[in-house]
């Protein structure tokens, strides 16, 4: 077989010996670092996988060279049927957990520590990429870094962090920022939790027939593990703690929540471990609070567990895990008025105005009132006015979707790649740098007609609910808890 020059088909995959697998999903080799495979991933229309190391690619004949695990020498591929490359996990020496983000016309994300803002220009200094200029004309959001010191997680993100069940496909896809449930299953999350705390989260179900399962400082990843267990379907929430391999449920509150429907709800979970207490509120109204034994929640038991069944249709996006001050959630601010910008601080109070610019750690912010200038340790995020267009891909054949290990997604022309390091143009940046070991997944052919029916894609605005298969409910005791009847 000669695999010189190879149009990448499904077939290609097959012949080099590799399984099917879904082209939303890559799978965690043993001994990976965070649940990253151990060897680069290409990813193909159809659901071939082949694994091995991503060598070189682009360049001026548009073709990539990979040297899979089954062969001795490299192989040239074209790209016109190739979904995805995952990346091995790789050293990252100076990467950080928590730094700002520039978000950008078109839902692009760019993390870096802001380092100011003029007429023309934001500025970020990036641990993987130095000191990038990103015109301001397309800066729709600036989130300074460090902005909340009592954050414990933000996501979901491209999944970094997310452990899912092992065996079969994986329960979650994770796409522009939302997590999507593609099978029933489990995914957890290790944290360090306080004595108090809040998870709050966006959830459709387009189905309305989707069940989350929430288990709280659970003593095991991926299991029905001891801790307290939160429930959400459609019209219903409840509660049942574990403890020693004993399920108890808790008294249940009243049907008729606006919850898991195919429209978005924002979901608060409260958590006081000394007390012994978890309150539950959708879209900023307190709904109930239910008391339990305090010495259930172990502070030693570090896992968040999420468990879906009923999948089709769920997702989960724009999460948060804080430390929580023991007030009830604040309900959802309308959309603001974009004629100004708006500046948002960390203890949630607002601005409307006009940002002159950042300088030295300084925000001069010009309101109907005063001129401010405002520390940038003390501000959430800024909301620029205007008409923020997205940037404009001439060479759509080489456009791809990065996702920064961690967080952040930026659409790029992608140059070439060579030794550890890809080589981007942005028509808002520029060209620059990226090295791999940054990157956790780039997504190529973002127009063809085949993705359309990817688990990840985004669904048409006007869709409507997902077809349902028939009910399935995953292996999770009773349906539940063991005591209730599904």
């Amino acid at each position: 077989m000669d695999l010189n020059r190879i149009s990448v088909t499904g077939l290609v995959a097959l012949a080099l010996g590799v399984g099917v697998w879904p082209p939303a999903h890559a799978e965690p080799d043993a001994g990976s670092t965070d649940g990253r495979p151990r060897h680069d991933q290409m990813l193909f229309e159809g659901g071939d996988r082949l694994s091995g190391e991503w060598v070189s690619g682009f360049g001026e004949d548009d073709g990539l060279s990979f040297r899979p695990v089954h062969g001795s020498a490299p192989a040239e591929f074209l790209p016109d049927r190739l979904a995805s490359i995952v990346m091995k996990a790789r050293s990252a020496p100076g990467r950080k957990d928590r730094e700002g983000q520039l978000e950008l016309a078109g839902g692009d994300l760019l993390p870096g520590d802001l380092v100011g803002i003029t007429a023309d220009k934001a500025v970020v200094e990036t641990w993987f990429g130095g000191r990038i200029e990103v015109d301001r004309s397309v800066v729709s959001r600036v989130i300074p870094s460090g902005r909340v010191a009592s954050v414990l997680y933000e996501g979901p993100g491209t999944g970094s962090g997310w452990i899912q069940a092992e065996g079969g496909e994986a329960p979650f896809a994770f796409r522009r920022g939302v997590m999507i449930a593609q099978n029933n299953g489990m995914a957890s999350l290790r944290l360090e939790f306080p004595e108090q705390y809040q998870i709050e989260f966006d959830v459709v179900s387009r189905s309305g027939r989707s069940v989350l399962q929430l288990g709280l400082q659970v003593n095991r990843a991926n299991e029905q593990g001891d801790g307290v267990w939160v429930e959400l379907r459609q019209g219903m929430a409840r509660v049942a703690t574990r403890s020693r391999g004993r399920m108890q449920y808790l008294p249940s509150m009243p049907r008729g929540l606006r919850v898991m429907t195919p429209q978005s709800q924002r979901v608060h979970i409260m958590v006081d471990r000394a007390q012994g207490q978890v309150s539950f509120a959708v879209d900023g109204q307190m709904v109930q609070t239910w008391a339990f034994d305090a010495n259930i929640l172990n502070p030693r038991h570090r896992h968040l567990v999420l468990n879906i069944s009923n999948a089709a249709g769920f997702e989960l996006s724009d999460a948060r895990i804080s430390v929580w001050d023991g007030k009830p959630p604040a309900a959802r601010a309308e959309e603001p008025d974009l004629r100004q910008d708006l500046l948002r601080f960390v203890n949630e109070d607002t601005l409307s105005g006009t940002l002159g610019g950042i300088e030295d750690g300084r925000a001069s912010f010009e309101t109907a009132f005063a001129t401010m200038e405002i520390p940038v340790d003390r501000i959430e995020s800024i909301q620029l006015a205007g008409d923020k267009r997205a940037p404009q891909f001439p060479d759509r054949a080489r456009r791809v979707r990065i996702s920064f290990w961690g967080k952040g997604a930026l659409m790029a022309d992608l140059r070439r790649m060579e030794g550890e390091t890809l080589t981007v143009h942005h028509p808002a940046i520029g060209e620059f740098t990226i090295p791999l070991a940054a990157v956790e997944r780039i997504d190529f052919n973002l127009d063809a007609p085949w993705r359309r029916d990817e688990p990840f894609a985004a669904a048409p605005a006007d869709s409507g609910p997902a077809e349902v298969p028939p009910p399935q409910m995953v292996e999770f005791d009773l349906c539940l808890f063991d005591v209730i009847q599904c």
